[in-house]
């Protein structure tokens, strides 16, 4: 059998949780399906790679495996890397093969003709896959099937990857866990009930030997993938069979309907070690709900909520944005039916993505839904909404719920893994940037590649650089250059001043750093912002408290990050209380770390540690 690597690119965003959660079950699940003695020629990329590692970093190691296939596991967030990588390594690698499965690959999208592409399988990939490995091996330059359509795996054949080896399990993220494929649900919006509509379930009798592994390694949740836990019939024997195997209680988490939640089903969850659950209410508009398919009991919800709040269960209640139907009356509606019933703190709310493939997508013309033709596919507009009525209902959620549906993007002050690098300080005088950031501004000019970038990158930078036509030259290149070896990094222009930054340069030099037509800008098309850019942020450094107010009277373009020092707490308290990115180089008294954490009750990720 040839090398084969299997890819699986997280969510792109600066927050680490994020990309921690970029567990590739799919892969694992290829890998195990295999024979035992082909499994070690499966490579899936080290964990802390796959997480952070930029572009050019991703590519290296791709093109070290020498595969003969590699398979792309492509989510809407991820795609258009997955594209790009497959290109660039069948410049290299001309005979390697790349497959592309999951759930962006829908028959008759036009994605189908990609030429970097030699293969596409709509479905379980389980099936299908031994016989692409060998038809790849065979090799003699053959075409592999142009496109495939699995059919439903056999889930008694199929191996857990934990309990098998395919996957580790481990102490710093969840553990993935599916105990049934398929929905009986039909939300037209929503591509999973139509691709998979009957309900199969894997068999028992692994799940032992999975807790005990998830126990062994300490991880810290297991979280089901079933697309609805409630879906199955057996639901008490499977929860009695649950807590006999959880008995140190690692939190357990699954999406279900509230409405299926009866007293002792809530009170064996508990017992099982159930911590949190998703809920899709989505609307309690009747009218809109019935245009999508998606069925409300109002009162049975209610009920099977406060069950669950009884048992200590935290309840995640989705609610979508511009469903066809609804209106901002309808909307802030259901904001005041979760507000009122104490549900709102876990209140998650999207708009409405009308995906490739599901029911809305295809009627999307005739119900005159308008929506982005490239992910993340956000509706633009639909019946009862404008696209001024979509913000507004933004604004709207985030008044109503107290939070903000698009978080602050916090730059990284620290590399998040060894030989991945996060943090470049190209100061003007600083000692890092005398020694380290001029050594790795040599290698970018030689071969931007080299540096082993993350997929997102901090550059500490001096006013007095973006002053310079020459400073500002030489950074507008190195961006340039960094940009062409990673197309799909994120990168955040920390610019320290003690007031203001110089705007029209700071522009100037954004404008280097940044790609049109970044999914991260589109993912945040509904965030209200002056920067108008979110995958080449500006951030004014400042230790200055005066800089800081000015900052929140004149509201420039550039997101505020103030240097932590302990007078602050006495002399700047109104500053902190404005809850600015907090940039701390040096260790807290307990005093401090205490008073810090009430002034950021709730925002603590806006605290961010650096090492002198």
């Amino acid at each position: 059998m040839c090398a084969v690597a299997l890819l699986q690119l997280p969510l792109p965003d600066p927050d680490p949780s994020l990309a921690g959660a970029n567990v590739p079950l799919a892969a694992g699940y290829l890998k195990a399906c295999l024979p035992a003695a082909l499994r070690g020629e499966v490579r899936i990329p080290p964990r802390e790679l796959a997480r952070y590692g930029g572009d050019a970093a991703i590519l290296d190691w791709l093109a070290d495996q020498e595969p003969g296939l590699t398979g792309f596991s492509c989510y809407l967030w991820n795609l258009e890397r997955s594209l790009w990588l497959a290109a660039r390594l069948k410049e290299r690698a001309p005979a390697s093969r790349a497959v592309f499965g999951g759930p962006e690959i829908i028959e008759g999208r036009p994605l189908l003709d990609h030429p970097a592409v030699d293969a596409f399988v709509q479905g379980e990939g389980e099936p299908v896959f031994a016989s692409l490995l060998a038809a790849a091996s065979r090799g003699e330059g053959r075409p592999l099937p142009r496109f495939t359509r699995a059919p439903l795996a056999s889930l008694e054949a199929l191996p857990n990857p934990y309990a098998c080896g395919a996957l580790e399990a481990r102490a710093d993220e969840p553990l993935y866990l599916e105990t049934l494929r398929g929905c009986p649900h039909r939300c037209s919006y929503c591509f999973y009930g139509k691709q998979f509509p009957s309900v199969r379930r894997f068999p028992e009798t692994f799940l032992p030997e999975v807790f005990a592994l998830a126990r062994a390694r300490g991880v810290p949740e297991i979280y089901l993938m079933d697309p609805s836990f409630t879906s199955a019939r057996g639901m008490e024997e499977r929860l009695a069979l649950l807590a006999s195997l959880n008995p140190t209680g690692i939190p357990l988490h699954a999406e279900l309907r509230l409405e299926a939640v009866g007293p002792e089903t809530a009170r064996h969850m508990r017992q099982a070690g159930f911590a949190s659950v998703e809920a899709g209410l989505q609307s309690v508009n009747r009218a809109a709900l019935d245009r999508v398919g998606r069925g409300f009991r109002r009162e049975a919800f209610l009920r099977g909520a406060a069950r669950l709040q009884a048992q200590g269960i935290q309840i995640r209640t989705g609610v979508i944005l511009g469903l066809p139907g609804d209106d901002l009356e309808g909307f802030a509606a259901t904001l005041r039916f979760l507000k009122g019933h104490g549900l709102a703190g876990g209140a998650e709310v999207y708009p409405l993505a009308v995906l490739p493939g599901t029911a809305l997508h295809g009627e999307a013309a005739s119900l005159g839904v308008g929506y982005m033709p490239a992910p993340p596919y956000w509706v633009l507009r639909a019946p009862g909404w404008s696209e001024t009525d979509l913000f507004r209902g933004v604004r709207l959620a985030e008044e109503e719920l107290e939070g903000e549906l698009f978080p602050p993007l916090v730059p990284r002050f620290a590399d998040p893994a060894p030989g991945i690098t996060s943090c470049l300080d190209l100061r003007s005088g600083s000692p890092a940037a005398s020694l380290r950031g001029l050594q790795l501004l040599e290698r970018a000019a030689a071969d931007p590649g080299s540096l082993g970038l993350a997929s997102c990158v901090t550059l500490l930078l001096s006013a007095a650089q973006l002053a310079s036509a020459v400073g500002l030259d030489e950074l507008r290149r190195l961006g340039e250059r960094l940009l062409a070896a990673n197309p799909f990094a994120l990168f955040q222009l920390v610019i320290e001043a003690q007031s203001t930054p110089p705007l029209e340069p700071a522009l100037h030099l954004a404008e280097a750093f940044h790609r049109p037509g970044n999914y991260f800008d589109r993912s945040r098309y509904y965030q209200e912002d002056l920067q108008g850019r979110f995958s080449a942020r500006l951030y004014h450094l400042t230790a200055n408290p005066d800089a800081a107010r000015r900052h929140y009277e004149q509201v420039p373009p550039f997101d505020l990050i103030v240097e932590y020092t302990p007078r602050l707490l006495s002399t700047a308290r109104d500053v902190l209380e404005e809850h600015p990115i907090l940039l701390i180089r040096h260790s807290l008294k307990p005093e401090e770390a205490k008073e810090l954490r009430e002034i950021y009750k709730g925002l603590s990720r806006l605290l961010v540690f650096q090492s002198a």
